[in-house]
């Protein structure tokens, strides 16, 4: 298959022999596919050629390309890891599942203290931190709040009624 006018043009502006990920635009320069190779150039060509129906809706909608040159293939792969969960491109559906299950959020409780919750994540961007499992999670929480002297009653550790009971041993800061 011969690139078409609007293909090549895209192709010819990528150098050579570089090494990276690059990025490719629909006509509201929104990204659509995020990929790396050891060499775009040649890459993209193979995209632009193929028959494939994926590809072919590839072909279709790129409007615009963009690269960075990372110097190395293992750069490249974490790099375009990281870029694919954070655009959540439409081409990219094999890497753009989200694999975090739960996060550590702060939170104001109702008697006006901070309190650093584990909760399922809802996308609300009150994330600290996100983990894959509940006992991951909250062997995090367990930790950060024996290292800093915080409550585990606040930090949803400890139900009771009275101090918890790290109150009792001082290794609370007392806010129970």
């Amino acid at each position: 298959m011969v690139l078409n006018d609007r293909l090549k043009m895209l192709v010819d502006q990528v150098p050579k022999n570089i090494c990276g990920v690059y990025y490719l635009y629909n006509d509201k320069q929104d990204i659509i596919y995020i990929g790396k190779s050891i060499d775009i150039r040649k890459r993209l060509i193979q995209h632009f050629k193929s028959l494939d129906k994926k590809e072919i809706k590839l072909q279709h909608f790129t409007h615009s390309i963009q690269f960075e040159n990372t110097g190395n293939e293992l750069i490249a792969l974490l790099r375009e890891s990281e870029l694919i969960k954070q655009n959540l491109p439409l081409f990219n559906r094999a890497q753009r599942k989200i694999k975090f299950f739960y996060a550590l959020n702060k939170e104001i409780n109702s008697d006006g203290y901070h309190a650093l919750i584990v909760k399922k994540i809802d996308n609300s961007g009150n994330e600290i931190i996100s983990f894959t499992s509940l006992n991951e999670a909250k062997d995090y929480l367990f930790y950060i709040t024996d290292k800093y002297k915080l409550c585990q009653k606040i930090n949803g550790l400890y139900k009771t009624k009275s101090s918890c009971f790290q109150y009792s041993l001082d290794e609370c800061n007392g806010a129970c």
